[in-house]
């Protein structure tokens, strides 16, 4: 009985000092056309009683990107209740991207040492490819035209 109760001493304490990290986006979901990129800025906030090293991070995405913002503006670590809000990457949307909603994921990898390379959060994120201004009023041209021909018969 006393190990058991040794054992979860142990865990529990453990389990207390693991690495806590909260993370948001300033916006999970941002507008672009294609040819044009976005960043995506956002905050992370220790939450844990000790220090969490940041190392690296991981993004999934069916777009190009770049993480090098991240990678080189992130502290190595933040210290209890610490938090850095900075970019995190940026997404490509190449020339002639089909319109529509991309999706992908943002994770956060460290821990409670120097070393460590556990995911510590992960976040969703969209980018809505949306047409060209200029493709817009054509479009609204056309209508206008069509509206007006019509009244004319």
């Amino acid at each position: 009985m006393t190990r058991l109760l040794v054992i979860l001493l142990v865990l529990t304490a453990a389990l207390g000092n693991a690495a806590s990290l909260d993370f948001t986006f300033t916006s999970s979901l941002l507008y672009t056309e294609p040819g044009i990129p976005v960043t995506f800025s956002g905050t992370l906030t220790n939450t844990g009683a000790t220090n969490v090293y940041i190392n690296g991070d991981t993004v999934t995405s069916a777009l190009p990107f770049d993480d090098t913002p991240f990678l080189l503006g992130a502290p190595v670590f933040l210290a209890p209740a610490g938090l850095f809000t900075g970019p995190l990457f940026t997404i490509f949307v190449p020339p002639g991207t089909p319109l529509g909603l991309y999706t992908g994921t943002f994770s956060v990898l460290g821990g409670d040492s120097p070393g460590a390379s556990d995911p510590l959060t992960t976040a969703a994120f969209g980018v809505q490819v949306v047409p060209e201004p200029a493709t817009w009023m054509s479009g609204f041209a056309i209508a206008a035209l069509f509206l007006t021909r019509r009244r004319r018969k």
